[in-house]
């Protein structure tokens, strides 16, 4: 795995501890036992840290993007590894029909169609991540958490 921020995090997710966005400041707010007891468990089914989670659902709030942690951050990144993949595996289809040494015969078309398939498969699975992420951030709206 790269050592490279993933590029659908935000800037204040993937900041260096020396950069302006560094976690440097300090929230304190107080929450009932229950509160906390079910965030704690929200927490634990996400296999997050509370401070995770909680960063994570305040910068989806303050954003126009969902924020992704966890296995949703972790299946996006899968997501575009396999698509990389997939795009460098067409370019070599492409580049061989283009010099002409590719027959386009029913096995090629089938395996065309396999991968198209799959990519399609991958935009269902990002987006019902992001639909998820959107569900969120609808629901602080709703209850006037958020503008």
């Amino acid at each position: 795995m790269s050592n490279q921020p993933a590029p659908y995090l935000s800037e204040a997710t993937r900041a260096s501890p020396k950069s302006k966005f560094a976690k440097s400041e300090l929230i304190q707010v107080r929450i009932s036992a229950q509160d906390k007891k079910a965030f704690s468990d929200l927490a634990e089914r996400m296999c997050l840290s509370s401070s995770k989670l909680l960063r994570a659902l305040l910068v989806e709030a303050v954003s126009d993007g969902p924020a992704l942690v966890g296995q949703q951050a972790q299946a996006i990144h899968d997501a575009v590894r396999e698509l990389t993949a997939l795009g460098r595996n067409l370019n070599q289809i492409a580049k061989a029909a283009n010099q002409g040494r590719l027959l386009v015969d029913p096995i090629v078309v089938g395996e065309l169609d396999s991968v198209l398939e799959h990519i399609m498969d991958l935009k269902r699975a990002i987006a019902v991540i992001v639909a998820t992420a959107k569900r969120r951030k609808q629901r602080l709206v709703e209850n006037d958490l958020i503008a």
